[in-house]
């Protein structure tokens, strides 16, 4: 599996997250993923497909990369043969698995995201919002961990996402943290 980073960022408009928001009504995911080593839960939206375009437009809309996996060899015991309507039995599939790819984004960054695009979509609501209320739950607002999420935030509002206050640490800690 490779990853591609997508072309150069750019602010995202109106229009854009209206696409953006179209395509993860249709084709998006979430999944949570429990490790050892994380103390809470990773929360991951993401989308996958074999429309490479589709899925560099929204790692360049989210400044984030995509993986590509390489097409690969359908392996013999996953090819089926046809009996039922041909006289011959032969196979009907492809001998290759076509190139495909995902988008991906966790935690702070796809609460972002999700709060920018739920007004404009219109599948699976109650989920998504309980999805982001569930990261709003587990996000540090200090310490450990805190630092990776204003990397991902900054990012995200260099690009022209709005960021929602429940991911912004107190006055209070942020003044601490400069002095």
């Amino acid at each position: 599996m490779t990853t591609a980073l997508t072309t150069a960022p750019t602010t995202i408009t109106p229009t854009e997250m209206a696409w953006m928001a179209a395509v993860i009504d249709m084709r998006g995911k979430t999944r949570r993923s429990c490790h050892v080593s994380r103390r809470t839960p990773l929360l991951m939206l993401y989308v996958e497909s074999r429309h490479l375009p589709v899925l560099r437009r929204l790692g360049r809309y989210s400044g984030s990369r995509i993986e590509v996996e390489q097409a690969k060899a359908l392996p013999a015991s996953m090819r089926k043969q046809c009996a039922a309507h041909c006289p011959d039995a032969h196979q009907h599939v492809q001998t290759v698995l076509p190139e495909i790819g995902r988008w991906h984004i966790s935690g702070a960054g796809a609460a972002v995201v999700l709060h920018n695009l739920l007004p404009m979509m219109m599948i699976d609501l109650d989920a998504r919002k309980d999805f982001v209320r569930q990261v709003y739950a587990q996000v540090p607002m200090s310490g450990r961990g805190r630092h990776a999420i204003d990397q991902s935030l900054n990012r995200l509002r260099r690009l022209g996402w709005e960021i929602p206050p429940q991911l912004m640490p107190p006055v209070d800690a942020v003044l601490a943290g400069a002095a």
